[in-house]
């Protein structure tokens, strides 16, 4: 009985013993299921890990693909840019796996609807060609003793399709302003674009103002509500012109940027890039010295002097003032009394005058109060008091001012025949308030007329000396028949000189501008290259900015404020390249274009979007296009659209007015990858795989490329 208790806990060491052991049964059932978990896990991650490693081969290989095509450059391949809008990968020995379907899931996100048409035809072309464009990814080992044979693994394979987005507005940079000079791709109209219509564009304005930057084509579609056509988000045009010269291959363009000060101080490196774009040395000073008054507000004064004159240059000036276009030298003999007429000898009066015909064709000009100032030795009678001052009346843009300048009259005896009357070293100036030096033309050596005296009491006899400028802006010689024409006795006072009109009509001048507008900024800075086409260094020739004779300056000269001499290292954003095809993505860069006749007109002729479209198909036509001015070579004088234009320097506009908007170096691609992973030596029916997006830049003359981004895509 004393026992009881004890048997009573008998059995209770087992239960402990059995509790244990399940638990432990429970840990290592758990630890299993764990490690099983941790090991499928780990084998996903490597297979993860191994899929985007694949992904990168591909995009790797679509960039060599890409190197193949384009040639490491130019004169190895000849193609600028791409002649297709999507490609993709192929293999070298197709087989009858199906093709890969890019068009569906996240990765269509990213295809611009301008380019879905032709993605859609090469993925149909593949698919009913039942073609292989995998590429397969194999390891290989070589055996040391056997050089020919050795160990092959099958990786995996990846697939890529290539978009061709070189030629699409880029979203961060474009519109936002009105339509001007062309200086900055915020002019580019975006307003009929059809993503763009009504009250989207304002939006999309507005989102980007407040979100700043869109960064992939998915998320500008997400914010905007839309599916972008013409739109990318990426865009990169680095400085400089393509030289077609193996060892520099790239030109640095000299800048243009910064104040008079500046320019001035770059004389030296200026005239001599203006000497290798075609100019003789003394036009490339002219062009110079015109540039220095182009800029200068104090212009409207008359010439400066810069210290960078002498010879040649000092008197090719070209300041926004009146110039002596014309000088009529005009003399009329009284017969006054008979006196013996056996004798011969007559009282005779002769009236004698300079007609100076003033001209301002500036369209930019303030009202100019010339006054005329004459010097020089009169001979035959005339009496002349010299010097002489002959106030005028203001001489407002646009106009003719004739003022006549009388020597005088006086009276001289004479018997019967002619006599000879004139001025020698006859001088013209010209000033403003009597002060300034505005104008001048040098001393003329002999200006000389001969007149048959009357032998009739009361009667009279003139005779006019006619002399034309045939460009006014170059005057200062009447001694040089370049300069100056003797046009008898016919006057052309008050209008434009025969001389002029003579010069414009003969076929060797028919690149000249032959078009009185005129035009000098005094802005103080270029905001433009294409203001250079205001630039005369000859008679009606300024630097001319398009057709077959184009003068290169919108390869060699750049603008930009952060540099001194040198544009480099410099990148633009937002400038759309003249070699696409996409109609209505150069359309909107002409669109709403101003068809002026200089820099800041604000015409009201401006290029509507039919005429823009028929610009774009113009330059599509004529393509493809290295350096910007293989676009300003075309003959754009005989193309369709060109009547728009009426005059030389309209037509000049579709250059002068887009040079800060067009690039030809950037190239954009964006590129769809995916990539399977092997398994055991096979491609498994369910891989492990990883799809990608990526966006490449290409440099067009170099062949070097920059991958923009590459993203996972989740499906």
């Amino acid at each position: 009985m004393q026992n009881q208790p004890n048997n009573q806990r008998s059995g209770i060491a087992l239960v402990m013993v059995l509790g244990v052991l399940s638990l432990m049964v429970l840990m290592a059932v758990s630890f299993a299921i764990s490690m099983r978990t941790e090991r499928v896990a780990a084998g996903n991650q490597l297979d993860t890990v191994r899929a985007r490693q694949l992904a990168r081969v591909g995009l790797v290989r679509a960039m060599d693909q890409l190197y193949r095509e384009c040639g490491r450059d130019l004169p190895d391949s000849n193609l600028v840019y791409q002649e297709w809008a999507v490609t993709n990968s192929y293999a070298v020995n197709p087989t009858n796996t199906p093709p890969v379907d890019f068009l569906k899931g996240s990765a269509s996100n990213f295809v611009p609807r301008s380019l879905w048409d032709a993605a859609v035809a090469v993925s149909d072309t593949n698919a009913s060609a039942n073609s292989n464009y995998w590429i397969s990814i194999i390891s290989e080992v070589k055996d040391p003793n056997d050089s020919d044979h050795g160990t092959t693994n099958l990786i995996g394979r990846v697939a890529f399709m290539i978009l061709n987005c070189s030629g699409l507005l880029d979203a961060n940079f474009v519109g936002g302003a009105d339509r001007g000079i062309g200086a900055n791709p915020v002019e580019i109209a975006l307003t009929n674009l059809p993503e763009m219509f009504g009250a989207a564009g304002v939006t999309f304005l507005n989102d980007r103002a407040d979100l700043v930057r869109f960064e992939t084509l998915e998320e500008l579609n997400e914010l905007n509500d839309y599916a972008s056509t013409n739109l990318s988000v990426y865009s990169r045009a680095p400085a400089g012109y393509y030289t077609n010269d193996a060892t520099t291959l790239v030109g640095t363009q000299v800048n243009l940027g910064g104040e008079l000060a500046d320019i001035l101080a770059r004389r030296e490196l200026i005239v001599g890039t203006l000497t290798n774009a075609d100019f003789d040395p003394n036009q490339a000073g002219l062009l110079f010295t015109n540039l220095l008054h182009y800029l200068d507000k104090d212009a409207e004064n008359g010439p400066q002097d810069y210290g960078v004159g002498g010879g040649e240059f000092s008197n090719a000036f070209v300041a926004p003032v009146p110039m002596v276009n014309e000088l009529v030298f005009e003399n009329t003999v009284t017969c006054e009394k008979l006196d013996d007429t056996a004798v011969g000898v007559h009282r005779y009066k002769i009236d004698t005058a300079l007609w100076v015909e003033l001209w301002n064709p500036f369209v930019a000009s303030a009202p100019h109060v010339p006054t005329i100032h004459l010097s020089g030795q009169s001979y035959g009678g005339i009496a002349q008091v010299s010097p002489a001052n002959f106030p005028c009346d203001p001489v407002y843009p646009g106009q003719f001012l004739v003022r006549k300048c009388d020597f005088g009259t006086a009276t001289f005896q004479s018997g019967s025949g002619p006599i000879d009357v004139g001025v020698s070293n006859l001088s013209v100036e010209v000033r403003r308030a009597a002060i300034n030096l505005m104008d001048l033309v040098f001393p003329y050596r002999d200006l000389r007329v001969t007149i048959d005296l009357p032998a009739t009491e009361g009667a009279q006899a003139a005779e006019l000396f006619v002399m034309e400028c045939v460009d006014p802006r170059f005057n200062w010689d009447p001694n040089d028949l370049t300069q100056w024409q003797v046009q008898g006795n016919q006057p052309s006072t008050g209008k434009i000189n025969l001389a002029t009109t003579t010069f414009w009509a003969d076929p060797i001048n028919q690149g000249c501008d032959k078009s009185p507008e005129m035009y000098v900024a005094c802005s103080n800075q270029l905001h433009s290259v294409g203001e250079l086409g205001c630039l005369v260094y000859s008679n009606w020739s300024t630097i001319k900015l398009y057709g077959p004779g184009a003068h290169p300056v919108m390869d060699y000269f750049a603008i930009e404020t952060n540099c001194d001499e040198f544009v480099t290292n410099v990148v633009w954003r937002g400038r759309v390249n003249p070699n696409t095809t996409n109609r209505e993505v150069l359309a909107a860069v002409f669109a709403t274009m101003p068809v002026d006749e200089h820099p800041w007109q604000n015409a009201a002729d401006r290029l509507d979007w039919n005429q823009a479209g028929e610009v774009a198909d113009f330059i599509i036509e004529h393509g493809p296009y290295t350096n910007l001015s293989d676009v300003c070579r075309l003959d754009w004088g005989n193309a369709a659209f060109i009547g728009i234009a009426t005059n030389e320097l309209q037509r000049e506009a579709f250059i002068r007015n887009t040079s800060g908007l067009l690039s030809t170096r950037g190239q954009v691609y964006t590129i769809l990858i995916e990539a399977q992973v092997a398994s055991g030596g096979n491609i498994p029916r369910n891989p492990s795989r990883q799809r990608a997006v990526a966006v490449v830049w290409r440099d067009a003359w170099t062949g070097e490329m920059i991958v923009r981004y590459l993203k996972w895509l989740p499906d």
